[in-house]
């Protein structure tokens, strides 16, 4: 039987699991003939573990040398485009980790580069067969009545208590102006109830983009009333059920501190508050520690995050960089990396009197996981 000469790119912990599973004879029709990786040490441990394979410092060297058929690129999500389409350019079948990539442009770029090729490609999708994830993109792709959606999460609350990982917050989506008040205020009481039956004490929904159906844009006064009103109805049923609602400094249109603020005090509802996330302020903006001179009081959860920042006007790479309301740019930064000034923020939280739930929200470039040790880490020295 002729075997498929495989190279690996990205021989860290999930580079190293493949290998041994090939070595223990998962695949028996694979032979790993390379190894590439940037990093001595690591490339060291491959090589101990499969000292027959020929090893690579620059993964194109190793692309263009001839001793592979395909390649399995386990590196971080950001070279995952780049390196697969540089697969196909020298003729190999491609396999990458999750995710697909970080910029839709550079996936589709991906996709149809693979297309072209004629050769095989694939993602590694590990839990495409859990009966579980597999419904869960059913719901995602058809939508779903309420009644699966409550089996659905009665299964992942098993699958969290069984973690000792509580659900501390469910988040959705809503348009009171673009669904009507009625038909979206009657949704989110569905959500509600499905919160609760996740086990989560809070549930953030969205406000509207102010457009309603017919495309007519609203004002911040005008649209006011109506979305005061819906979060209103909401919260007053989510109450009776134990689920807190909140609105985020988040999107376009409620996200500046005064906006939120004026939002809150009209709903004026002793079970509605404000999703804190220190980070967004800048969107519109803000600096954050100012704006949590308003929001603190409001605080019922809270965000941390971390920005990079350049001022309009500045030379801004095209790689994950988005604009601001006033024109500035911003990037995701791993918690103390940025601009945000956490420690104050955490301060001015606990000066308030919020003592609950902090969680991370990363959007940086780096390795997501090992970006989150790093949050976590510093965190926890932020509150020490």
């Amino acid at each position: 039987m002729e075997k498929i000469r495989l190279g690996i790119i990205g021989m860290g912990n999930m580079g190293i699991g493949h290998l041994k599973s090939i070595l223990d004879g998962a695949c028996p029709r694979i032979e790993v003939t390379a190894m590439a990786d940037t990093d001595p040490a690591k490339l060291q441990r491959a090589h101990t573990l499969h000292p027959s394979a020929q090893v690579f410092e620059e993964d194109l060297k190793m692309l263009e040398s001839g001793l592979i058929d395909a390649v399995l690129i386990a590196v971080p999500h950001y070279d995952h485009p780049p390196l697969a389409m540089a697969g196909f350019e020298h003729g190999l079948h491609v396999m990458t980790e999750k995710p697909a990539g970080v910029y839709t442009r550079q996936v589709r770029e991906m996709n149809e580069a693979a297309k072209a090729s004629g050769l095989v490609f694939s993602i590694m999708f590990n839990q495409r067969a859990n009966p579980l994830f597999a419904r869960a993109r059913e719901i995602v792709r058809g939508g779903q009545s309420n009644q699966e959606m409550r089996s659905l999460a009665a299964e992942l609350r098993k699958i969290s208590d069984g973690e000792g990982l509580p659900i501390i917050a469910y988040m959705v989506g809503a348009d009171f102006l673009k669904n009507g008040l009625d038909a979206q205020v009657e949704q989110l009481r569905r959500d509600a109830e499905v919160a609760a039956i996740l086990g989560a004490k809070r549930m953030r929904h969205d406000s509207t983009g102010g457009t309603d159906a017919n495309g007519k844009k609203y004002s911040v006064d005008e649209a006011l009333p109506i979305v005061a009103e819906g979060y209103r109805r909401v919260t007053e049923f989510a109450a009776g059920i134990g689920v807190h609602t909140m609105i985020e400094n988040h999107g376009q249109f409620f996200q500046h501190s005064s906006r939120v603020k004026r939002l809150i005090d009209a709903v004026d509802h002793p079970n509605f508050g404000w999703l804190v996330d220190m980070g967004n302020f800048l969107c519109a903006d803000e600096k954050p520690t100012d704006a949590l001179k308003t929001a603190a009081p409001y605080a019922v959860h809270a965000h941390a995050k971390d920005f990079h920042y350049k001022a309009a006007g500045e030379y801004v790479p095209p790689q994950g960089w988005f604009g601001t309301a006033g024109g500035n740019f911003l990037r995701g930064a791993i918690v103390g990396h940025g601009i945000v000034n956490v420690p104050e923020c955490l301060k001015m939280l606990r000066a308030a009197g919020y003592d609950k739930w902090l969680s991370v929200e990363f959007e940086g470039m780096e390795d997501c996981i090992k970006a989150l040790e790093y949050d976590i880490k510093n965190l926890k020295e932020m509150l020490a």
